[in-house]
């Protein structure tokens, strides 16, 4: 070692191979302890406690918003984009510029929905108009100076006396004892004089004043004898005011008891061939 040096330092001016001489014109560097402060090491290991405190915090937010931000990717793939603006996204957002055009794409989407939205709601206030219409319409059908009502009481023989339109607009029958009942709650021998009347009035109405045409099918399917009866006389005098009336029956029933309130000649239709 002591040759290596001579060696290495015989080639620096003056040449001398003199090393230890050379060292000695090298100042002695300080001693570290000197600039060792206790305090300050305190303080840079505190610091560096709360640097890796904030990085974890970082490193916590920053996975709660890619958490954030695949839910919003999810959400925003469930949206009907290619059914109502047809386009569609990628499955992840994976930087800004996708964001940026997610952000175009879901504007042009709110917009779509907006204007649909505003169409239906000009929609339903139509119907609604309409409903209104239909309503009045209605109420007016079973006031209480309609035919409807006297149609009713003579084909019930005056077991039930009114019909009503309740605050729902659903009909109800009030009977000679007062009780009122809803028309699901009649039988289907009742519901059908019920809805007998209503047409029949409806029919008067349309044509005040004046004569018609009616065309029944099996108007009285579910009508028991005496219902039947009371039904056809209705017919009856409808038919001495004018009115024109066919009514088609598979019902021998009925084939037998028509000749009791009409002198016209009942007619058996040939089925169809083939």
């Amino acid at each position: 070692m002591h040759q290596r040096l001579e060696d290495e330092f015989g080639q620096v001016p003056p040449h001398t191979g003199e090393w230890r001489a050379l060292l000695k014109q090298i100042p002695i560097p300080p001693d570290p302890g000197i600039l060792f402060a206790p305090d300050s090491l305190t303080e840079l290991r505190e610091a560096k406690e709360l640097a890796l405190a904030q990085i974890e915090e970082i490193q916590e937010g920053l996975q709660r918003h890619g958490s954030m931000l695949n839910s919003f990717a999810a959400a925003v793939q469930a949206l009907p984009l290619e059914q109502e603006i047809g386009c569609s996204l990628p499955n992840r957002f994976a930087n800004l510029e996708i964001l940026d055009y997610v952000g175009l794409v879901l504007d042009q989407f709110v917009t779509t929905v907006n204007t649909r939205f505003t169409v239906a709601c000009k929609a339903l206030a139509i119907l609604e108009a309409l409903e209104r219409e239909e309503q009045e319409k209605m109420a007016d059908l079973v006031a209480a100076d309609k035919p409807v009502q006297d149609i009713f009481r003579q084909i019930t023989a005056g077991r039930y006396t009114n019909i009503i339109l309740d605050s729902d607009l659903d009909i109800r029958v009030q009977n000679r004892e007062g009780l009122e009942l809803p028309a699901s709650a009649l039988s289907q021998g009742t519901y059908d004089q019920l809805y007998l009347a209503l047409r029949l009035s409806l029919a008067q109405d349309l044509l005040p004043g004046e004569t018609g045409f009616l065309l029944l099918d099996d108007a009285f399917l579910c009508a028991d004898s005496v219902r039947m009866e009371k039904m056809l006389a209705v017919l009856e005098g409808l038919a001495a005011q004018g009115w024109q009336i066919l009514y088609f029956t598979m019902d021998e029933r009925l084939a037998q008891a028509a000749p009791r309130h009409t002198n016209n000649e009942i007619l058996t239709l040939n089925p169809l061939a083939g």
